[in-house]
């Protein structure tokens, strides 16, 4: 496993815990780190997550940019790294399509 590859990995499990166990967030959205891509320089960092209800993403990207400050100072903390990379969140609507692509193949009619 490469370097970028092991941040990648540390930064999408420490988020993950940092969202579910420090920062208070609302109960009507379920929100899951689906991957991390960090920048070859690790100072940035894209965090692509995933939320049920679907119609609920743009609250939940809300909330999560609303916290990122926190969210980044927490990180800061948990990171043995010289630098915190800058967290950007990003909807990641896989799961979203590949519904909606099963629900287009359930409701073909085939003969």
């Amino acid at each position: 496993m490469s370097r970028l590859q092991q941040v990648n990995s540390t930064l999408q499990k420490n988020i993950g815990l940092i969202i579910s166990e420090k920062i208070e967030s609302p109960f009507d959205f379920l929100t899951t780190i689906t991957h991390v891509e960090c920048s070859s320089d690790t100072k940035e960092a894209k965090i692509f997550i995933s939320v049920l209800p679907f119609n609920k993403s743009e609250d939940a990207l809300h909330f999560l940019n609303e916290q990122k400050r926190e969210i980044q100072r927490l990180l800061g903390r948990t990171l043995k790294m010289q630098f915190t990379p800058k967290i950007q969140f990003v909807i990641d609507d896989t799961e979203e399509f590949a519904h909606k692509i099963y629900n287009e193949i359930d409701n073909l009619d085939i003969e």
